[in-house]
């Protein structure tokens, strides 16, 4: 063998090994646990392939640059939100970067919405139909399929989170995760529901809660109070009852008049004894825990100061004096 025919069979060996290796580069698959990733309008494939490695979606930013070189596809990688989960290789990035697809939305979904205004902030994302969602809502052999209680709404199963929605998911995909994610967060937090009669009380009780409560650390005292009440079979007058018939019409009233305190419906609990008929909004798992284990007092009445703490007293005529006296300060 001459030194020409080995320099040459040296060159197509050393071809070979590089094909190889880079073949191997862009099929390496990284394990991907639910990461979002955006590209940007107009940024370049470089830029892109730097950060999915920093993100550790991809192993090599130069074999993802060289691929993208080989199919002439730098001006095909379409801006958006990605979502890469499960087992990613840069041939598979570059596909789904290519093709636009799952691209989804990020939603933050905070404690204390009724379903009506978590289905308005889901649908005002341009996810799913505002109409369908309010059917499904309002849909008691479906919140019965989902939710395994014998429950007329999803009221108070939507937990409130950080979500990502695939653009495409159906309604009925939406508000699965939503009510599964409230199952997986009690079981995290060893919440067990051996009682769901006696847990879906809890679950009313804790959405009263939340929408008084300010303070984590008055969510039990809060508790307490309205489980007192309870117990005395007294009216459990709390105001965010009063005005929860206005949610479906996205209705927000700042200021409590003695017309709402008045106002002749079901959830009205200055009206009616005992719980409303469903939860009035979704409350996070710390409160359905304070409402579980509340403290132990025998405070009967509570009120707001400006810096949104509260004061509790055990009597009426405590509670008048308290208000009287902080009207002076």
């Amino acid at each position: 063998m001459n030194k020409y025919t080995f320099l040459i069979l040296s060159i197509i060996l050393l071809f070979l090994f590089i094909t190889a290796v880079f073949l191997i580069m862009i099929n390496i698959q990284v394990k991907v646990d639910n990461k979002l990733f955006t590209i940007r309008n107009g940024q370049p494939a470089r830029s892109i392939s730097e950060e999915l490695q920093t993100e550790g979606i991809i192993k090599s930013s130069f074999a993802f640059n060289i691929l993208v070189r080989i199919k002439n596809c730098d001006k095909q990688l379409k801006k958006g939100t990605y979502l890469f989960n499960g087992k990613i290789s840069i041939k598979t990035a570059i596909e789904k970067i290519i093709s636009g697809e799952i691209e989804v939305k990020q939603i933050t979904i905070p404690e204390g919405l009724s379903m009506y205004a978590t289905i308005r902030l889901i649908n005002s994302h341009e996810l799913g139909s505002l109409e369908r969602m309010t059917e499904l809502v309002n849909d008691s052999v479906f919140t019965r399929q989902i939710t395994g209680f014998k429950a007329s709404t999803l009221e108070g199963f939507l937990y409130p989170d950080t979500y990502i929605f695939n653009k495409n998911n159906q309604e009925e995909e939406i508000l699965k995760k939503m009510v599964f994610n409230l199952f997986a967060r009690l079981h995290a937090k060893n919440i067990n529901i051996e009682n769901k009669a006696q847990f879906y009380r809890i679950l009313k009780l804790a959405s009263i809660v939340e929408r008084e409560a300010v303070f984590n650390d008055e969510k039990p005292l809060i508790a307490s109070v309205y489980i007192n009440r309870l117990n005395k079979k007294m009216l459990l007058q709390a105001d965010p009852t009063t005005t929860y018939h206005l949610e479906e019409y996205g209705i927000k009233k700042g200021k409590l008049y003695y017309s709402d305190l008045k106002s002749d419906t079901p959830f009205n609990t200055y009206k009616h004894f005992g719980l409303p008929p469903t939860p009035i909004c979704s409350p996070a798992v710390s409160t359905i825990d304070a409402c579980i284990n509340p403290d132990k007092t025998d405070y009967l009445f509570f009120f707001a100061m400006p810096d949104r703490r509260h004061i509790f007293t055990k009597t009426y005529q405590e509670h008048l004096r308290k208000q009287r006296e902080m009207k002076r300060v």
